[in-house]
């Protein structure tokens, strides 16, 4: 997953709101910046989450693709792509469906902030 943005200083802001993580490299505000995250460590919620993770991305369901162990659920938030990966039984316990809209939060510490972009 990459979220492109501005660098503010202390988090990327993106067309799909803030979002953090660690910086692996020295920023200078206002520079393009990218959020990187794993769908493995994304998770999906019916509904926006309250608590510590804080990047949320919502937006309807483009694509539901079983991957062997494990359900890897598309969307497009504010039309930046974005994945998270779940085992097949979270799938269905969600009743997840195409265009159903959803939230995909992942926790700052499990993402990555880089400065310029990146191309995938």
């Amino acid at each position: 997953n990459i979220v492109p943005g501005t660098w503010t200083g202390d988090c990327v802001s993106s067309s799909a709101g803030l979002m953090y993580g660690k910086a692996a490299e020295p920023m200078i505000e206002g520079t393009s910046a990218v959020m990187l995250a794993r769908p493995s460590a994304v998770s999906v919620f019916l509904e926006p989450p309250h608590g510590s993770m804080r990047n949320h991305l919502t937006g309807p369901i483009t694509v539901i693709e079983p991957l062997g162990d494990r359900v890897r659920v598309r969307i497009d938030a504010s039309g930046i792509p974005f994945a998270a990966d779940i085992t097949p039984a979270a799938a269905a316990e969600l009743a997840l469906r195409t265009r159903g809209v959803v939230t995909l939060s992942v926790k700052a510490t499990e993402a990555i902030i880089l400065t310029g972009a990146v191309h995938a």
